[in-house]
């Protein structure tokens, strides 16, 4: 079990929700990284707001750049 910061709709600061998540296994040529630090851009508050649609739809979870340890 892992904690996620997830948008389930448009709107404002307000919309991001701390969830429990259930991580999947990594499926063939995945690896599973415990990040260290995550970037969170404009493009993901545009994301949210719904100014551009996120490439996965919602729900989403913000940050596209992210370092960390392959587990």
């Amino acid at each position: 079990m892992a904690s996620a910061i997830v948008v389930r709709e448009h709107g404002g600061a307000d919309k991001l929700v701390l969830e429990d998540i259930v991580l999947p296994e990594p499926q063939e040529g995945e690896v599973r990284v415990k990040n260290h630090a995550i970037g969170v851009n404009v493009i993901d508050v545009y994301f949210r707001i719904g100014l551009y649609p996120a490439p996965s739809g919602l729900p989403f979870t913000p940050g596209n750049e992210g370092a960390g340890v392959v587990t």
